[in-house]
């Protein structure tokens, strides 16, 4: 399990973004909302440097640390436990990771988060690919994927 804050925008130099299975959220006026998730969460971080204009993103396919063995650990900003990074996500792949979560969670609700780490680090590969100037985790493959992965039921 994962405790992450997502502060409100504005009161912190970064933005930080939240997909996963979520078990519980508090909302704090003066500090931003509080979220428990389970299995694997992606973190998109966003900020602008000074006076540049510049937007910077990255995203994160992460898990709790105590879930892997295998992966690098390191602690996020706003993020109390330490994590294990499964994928990192530059600039136009956190927009195709964004509309491929869209994807999933239509076709298979949020327990697509309880996958096992082997079907998130083929989500990760499939956004690192390119086919011309298309991401391979186009919905097709997804549906492909997931049915080899399904191992809680039917499509919704």
């Amino acid at each position: 399990m994962l405790t992450i804050r997502v502060p409100i925008k504005g009161q912190e130099v970064f933005n930080l973004y939240v997909n996963g299975k979520i078990l519980s959220s508090v909302f704090n006026p003066g500090r931003g909302t509080l979220f428990e998730t389970t299995g694997t969460v992606v973190l998109q971080y966003g900020w602008t440097l000074g006076k540049r204009r510049v937007d910077h993103r990255r995203g994160y396919i992460v898990r709790p640390a105590t879930d892997t063995k295998y992966f690098r650990v390191v602690y996020l900003p706003n993020v109390r436990e330490p994590v294990a990074i499964i994928g990192l996500l530059y600039g136009r792949k956190i927009d195709y990771a964004r509309q491929a979560l869209f994807n999933l969670e239509k076709m298979y609700g949020k327990d697509i988060y309880l996958y096992p780490v082997s079907f998130w680090q083929k989500v990760s590969c499939l956004l690192d690919g390119r086919d011309g100037k298309k991401s391979l985790a186009n919905k097709s493959n997804l549906s492909v994927l997931c049915s080899k992965y399904n191992l809680w039921g039917e499509k919704k």
